[in-house]
């Protein structure tokens, strides 16, 4: 029953009601990087959402990824009471 959306009291109200409650938020990752048309500057954003980067600020300045970093805890940030996440 765990892997079964009908079991979950949350899915019980018609879909038009789930709406309601719902928040959309657009942003992009890297707007640097998209107005060089380019996936990223210095970092790959995927590879900084862990506890350990996020916080390594000396690290960042060093290799040069400062940008990226502050972008990557924007993000964080923005999605930490997010129930989904596309």
């Amino acid at each position: 029953c765990a892997e079964n959306l009908s079991c979950d009291t949350r899915w019980d109200r018609p879909i038009e009601d789930l709406f309601d409650d719902l928040t959309i938020e657009f942003l992009v990752g890297n707007p640097a990087a998209l107005e060089k048309n380019t996936r990223f500057l210095k970092r790959n954003l995927n590879r900084l959402f862990d506890i350990h980067t996020l916080c390594d600020d000396e690290r960042a300045e060093n290799e040069g990824y400062r940008y990226e970093l502050q972008r990557a805890r924007i993000i964080t940030e923005s999605i930490r009471n997010a129930d989904f996440v596309l």
